[in-house]
């Protein structure tokens, strides 16, 4: 694994970069991936953000004047850089032409799972965000951290944190934030952004959701089960169920939340972790997934009832393991 100096070092030599991340980007993927194309564009450095799909809309009103782009060009870039994602199929459909487009491939991370595909490498794993990375980064870079940067770098590592309330909220995440705050980050109106501006449909299915609460292993365990229907009819987009999980995470005694979704003829599966000993990573890569210990996730196909009763099978397996 190559030091951030030396990431730091290459893009110094380019002319030309396109920033990538993972699909369905989170405010950690979207803001280190929009800062970092901010602060490169602001040291002279043709750069696009390429995105696979129309961000979130929590982050939509911070990533102001940011290039963003839907589809990889036909063009020879000197730098493919991807934040926040730990292997290239999280990339997309377009992930073959993605790592052709650049004379080099750049992988800037926090997954403990991260792969390390680029020709650079860089994976803090105990870092709580990306976002933090891309911070340093730009400061080795000499970047001007504009207020809009900050902005961005400081959404992505408070969501990820869950607004500094998970356990990755080390000291190292704090002093980050302070750093950003310094920077000219607003926390009031980043947390306006992500928390207090939700459309009506979205609450709408996060009522639905709530409704659909179900606790499985003894009460250990809080399940939430959403289908293609459910976003029908409530009128919600697949951006709307951002943050349910978290929901499911709120039930008092529980070792583990678990959302599961219809999408796109798979189910989709979000693992957290409230147990310190009690790892969803490992759970996930049973099933070809990946994350974090406390936070992980995996698609699958089958039915919702082959889907669940697999996953509460290696759950069980697992909380046995730690309860004594």
């Amino acid at each position: 694994m190559q030091s951030l100096q030396d990431i730091a070092d290459y893009l110094k030599t380019c002319k030309s970069v396109l920033v990538a991340t993972h699909i369905q980007p989170d405010p950690d993927a979207v803001g280190s991936g929009a800062a970092l194309t901010q602060g490169l564009l602001s040291i002279g450095i043709d750069t696009k953000f390429y995105l696979t799909c129309p961000m979130f809309y929590r982050m939509a009103p911070l990533v102001g004047t940011t290039p963003i782009i839907f589809h990889v060009p036909n063009y020879n870039f000197d730098a493919v850089v991807v934040v926040d994602c730990a292997n290239l199929m999280r990339t997309g459909d377009e992930s073959e032409r993605l790592v052709g487009a650049g004379k080099r491939v750049i992988c800037i991370d926090h997954h403990f799972s991260n792969e390390s595909f680029g020709d650079y490498t860089y994976v803090e794993p105990e870092r709580a965000s990306s976002s933090e990375i891309v911070y340093d980064l730009l400061k080795m870079l000499r970047v001007t951290v504009s207020e809009e940067i900050a902005n961005l770098l400081y959404a992505g590592l408070a969501d990820d944190t869950g607004s500094f309330r998970y356990s990755n909220a080390n000291n190292k995440a704090f002093e980050s934030a302070a750093r950003m705050v310094a920077d000219g980050a607003k926390p009031h109106h980043v947390a306006s952004s992500l928390y207090f501006s939700m459309p009506v449909e979205v609450l709408r299915l996060r009522a639905r959701a709530l409704s659909k609460l179900r606790f499985s292993l003894d009460g250990k365990v809080c399940v939430v089960t959403l289908t293609q229907k459910d976003f029908d009819e409530t009128g919600a987009s697949g951006d709307a169920a951002d943050g349910i999980v978290d929901e499911a995470r709120r039930a008092q005694g529980t070792y583990c939340a678990v959302f599961i979704r219809e999408l796109d003829n798979k189910w989709k599966v979000s693992l957290r972790s409230k147990h310190d000993k009690l790892d969803v990573n490992a759970v996930a890569a049973v099933f070809g997934g990946g994350g974090h210990v406390m936070a992980s996730g995996y698609k699958v196909k089958g039915t919702i009832e082959e889907v669940e009763a697999a996953l509460l099978e290696q759950l069980k397996q697992a909380i046995d393991r730690i309860v004594v």
